[in-house]
């Protein structure tokens, strides 16, 4: 769902948008959870209207987008919506200014659904998922509706609590010191960069860190081939033993076999040993 935070007083606001997100979620199920009233009713006026079957959409919290797809349906079956609701006898039905209102969360949310896909690629990294966000706030800036401008806000606030402003600055200098330049110039305070002597502490500290992580690797890499190379010897010193005892056994097992076919050679009940 959609959470807006603010300083600013925007209860009201956010209680109103609430309340209708329930509401067309309660009229989805309808529709979701009755096989019966969809294809019966619903399906009749979408397939008139449309000329094809369109599903109610209902959306999950863990499903990105899913609150953008289910009202953009909902908004484009208005009109099959409006008639099927009266046909089922449910007391449920929505105002000029609700669906007004349905129709800024879809023109808000768009951009944010767009920007999402971008940040979702392969290829995305700190500095596109920056310049992504520029483009979500931009777009909602140069709306002028209440909700665009208070999720505008709430979408700066969590950005810039969870932005690294010296791991960026650093990524885009390294990517293009053009742009680096162009950024500090900015009086941005969410998109704000570093000064050099920071970037250059930075760096310091990515590089001790690196060498740490690698000088433990190369140590285990040691204690390893060390470990490996004692086991071998282990290895070869017990086979060695083993042929030794082995040599024995089989020289002493065959002296006897000697010693008493000797004893029995004159004996007559013991020529079978001969055979």
């Amino acid at each position: 769902g959609l959470t807006i935070i603010l300083d600013r007083p925007s209860a009201e606001l956010v209680s109103n948008y609430k309340d209708l997100m329930k509401k067309v979620r309660k009229v989805v199920k309808i529709f979701k959870n009755s096989p019966v009233k969809n294809d019966t009713y619903l399906q009749k006026y979408i397939l008139h209207e449309h000329g094809k079957k369109l599903k109610l959409i209902l959306d999950y919290k863990t499903r990105w987008n899913s609150m953008f797809d289910m009202l953009e349906r909902f908004q484009r079956l208005k009109v099959c919506i409006e008639k099927v609701l009266i046909d089922v006898g449910s007391e449920i039905r929505f105002t000029q200014e609700e669906w007004s209102q349905i129709n800024d969360f879809i023109i808000c949310l768009a951009p944010l659904k767009l920007g999402l896909e971008l940040l979702c690629r392969r290829e995305s990294n700190l500095v596109t998922a920056e310049t992504t966000f520029q483009f979500m706030l931009d777009k909602l800036q140069k709306q002028s509706s209440l909700l665009s401008i208070d999720l505008a806000a709430a979408l700066r606030e969590r950005f810039t609590q969870r932005r690294s402003k010296n791991l960026n600055g650093l990524l885009v200098y390294l990517q293009n010191p053009k742009n680096y330049e162009q950024e500090i110039k900015k009086n941005e305070n969410t998109f704000s960069m570093p000064k050099r002597t920071i970037m250059r502490q930075e760096i310091k500290k990515i590089l001790i860190r690196v060498y740490t992580i690698e000088r433990n690797k190369d140590e285990e890499n040691e204690l390893e081939e060390k470990e490996a190379v004692d086991s071998i010897k282990n290895s070869q010193n017990t086979y060695s033993y083993n042929s030794i005892a082995e040599k024995r056994i089989g020289k002493s097992y065959t002296e006897r076999q000697e010693k008493l076919y000797r004893k029995c050679k004159g004996d007559t009940k013991f020529r079978f040993f001969r055979l």
